[in-house]
């Protein structure tokens, strides 16, 4: 992708030039590895999400807590569990 983004023209719409993409070699990857690769990417992106949405929940629970302490806890909605 770097290289593609350095051999970027253009000043508001961004284009390649065939020239700057015909050398670039692409793996041949059968079908089942591609597929593979996807899995894989696809499981990484659900990880990912899932520990967004735990760290958004901790923060949040935090936040309660701490309103707790200060004697707000009238000021805020409570997390859903």
């Amino acid at each position: 992708m770097a290289l593609l983004t350095i051999n970027q023209t253009g000043s508001i719409i961004s284009s390649l030039n065939i020239r700057d993409i015909e050398d670039i070699e692409i793996p041949g990857l059968s079908k089942v590895e591609q597929e593979r690769i996807g899995t894989e990417v696809k499981e990484a992106d659900v990880q990912v999400q899932e520990k967004i949405e735990n760290a958004k929940k901790e923060y949040l629970e935090k936040y309660q807590d701490i309103y707790i302490q200060m004697g707000l806890n009238q000021s805020f909605n409570p997390v859903a569990n």
